[in-house]
């Protein structure tokens, strides 16, 4: 990221959201996963949005298991869920190819594979970015852009910023 980014940034307020991690039959641990979303804030530095995890929790014996069934699982009035897994969600599971996340939008949930093929904490914050209402970018994507698939960017474009800025106002009440 380039060092302009986190400078410009400076003309936001800051936006905090919520979230309450769980992981669902996954190697990692609290520690990996507080340093996961440590990793994913400075990226959303450079729009002033910070993820403020409020918890990590463990959910077992929910194994195959979808976004659905885990939902009964949780609290509905929490703020935005991630689930890191071990294995994907059967609502993933029949999408073609190698899925390192998905997110949905309504629901405010996302979730991170345990093992991913670009950088996991980027992977957290490409999803954290479609909860924001982010898009993939046309092809050819910009491999340096955080919404770009399958890559490792994590530059957001001036209209991403103010477009996830106004999506996480719209969602969680930020005047």
């Amino acid at each position: 990221m380039r060092a302009a980014d986190v400078r410009d940034a400076s003309r936001f307020d800051r936006i905090g959201i919520p979230v309450i991690a769980y992981l669902v039959a996954s190697v990692r641990d609290e520690v990996g996963v507080r340093a996961l979303i440590g990793k994913a804030n400075d990226i959303w530095l450079q729009a002033q949005i910070h993820f403020d995890l409020a918890d990590v929790r463990a959910q077992t014996g929910l194994l195959p298991w979808t976004i659905q069934e885990m939902l009964t699982h949780v609290d509905a009035t929490e703020t935005t869920k991630v689930f890191f897994a071990g294995s994907a969600p059967l609502e993933v599971q029949s999408l073609v190819g190698r899925v390192n996340g998905h997110a949905w939008q309504q629901q405010r949930v996302v979730f991170v594979a345990d093992f991913t093929t670009v950088h996991d904490f980027r992977t957290t914050a490409h999803e954290l970015g479609h909860l924001l209402g982010l898009k993939h970018p046309l092809a050819p994507a910009d491999p340096d852009r955080l919404m770009a698939p399958g890559q490792n960017g994590k530059v957001l474009s001036e209209e991403e910023i103010q477009i996830a800025r106004d999506e996480a106002e719209r969602q969680f009440g930020f005047p």
